[in-house]
């Protein structure tokens, strides 16, 4: 009855779904409506993002965001904005690539170009959403951010804290959730973190230069 029947391979289709580019060229951090957040090659390699060997002495650096709403030295802005911070891998509490998985030979199993960071995804988002008004709406994917350095800011909040910061945490589970923590850091680096589309607006910018000088409250809850 089946004499002669030979059976058709599969035509191979190609997917007419665009590729997604998940690194930012010409910004510096790409985040996904997932909550995956990737850097750019620059990125990566001005902050010395990329993972170690599990053993070496050279950690790398992740990232805190800062709320500049929940930063006791920033909450006079007439305007909220985002900030961002290179931290040490191993500093921790640490919002963004801060952490992989390690091969039995002690080399990392990510690389931190494609790992697609998830943990602070959720926070990231809300954070987004309520001070930049960004969410995701039909095809919208992605919002690309890059690192701005406000001198005024740097300036106003290394004297209002003699570098000592006492970063904002939110708590994200347990009994305590939602509940704002902080984390004592030193000498920290702060970019103002904006979406890439308002780079070249320089009304955006200026309006965030607008900090207060209130030193940090001698009742705040700290973990460092």
């Amino acid at each position: 009855m089946l004499e002669g029947f030979e059976a058709t391979p599969n035509e191979k289709k190609e997917s007419t779904r665009a590729k997604i580019q998940r690194n930012p060229i010409t910004a510096d951090l790409r985040v996904f409506k997932t909550g995956a957040v990737y850097p750019s090659a620059d990125c990566v390699t001005s902050f010395n993002l990329q993972y170690h060997m599990k053993e070496s002495e050279v950690k790398g650096n992740g990232f805190d965001v800062i709320d500049s709403r929940e930063l006791q030295n920033t909450k006079g802005a007439a305007t909220p904005f985002l900030m961002i911070a290179p931290v040490s891998k191993d500093a921790g509490r640490v919002d963004l690539f801060n952490q992989t998985m390690f091969n039995e030979d002690g080399t990392p199993i990510a690389n931190v170009m494609d790992q697609g960071s998830t943990s602070f995804g959720e926070e990231m988002l809300r954070m987004l959403k309520e001070v930049y008004g960004i969410t995701f709406e039909g095809e919208d994917n992605f919002v690309d951010l890059t690192f701005e350095k406000v001198d005024v800011i740097s300036t106003q909040l290394q004297n209002a804290t003699n570098g000592i910061y006492y970063v904002p945490k939110r708590v994200t589970r347990g009994p305590l959730k939602g509940t704002m923590q902080y984390t004592r850091r030193e000498n920290l680096d702060i970019y103002v973190l904006v979406p890439a589309n308002l780079v070249n607006d320089n009304a955006t910018i200026t309006k965030t230069a607008t900090t207060t000088t209130t030193p940090v409250g001698a009742n705040s809850t700290v973990n460092s």
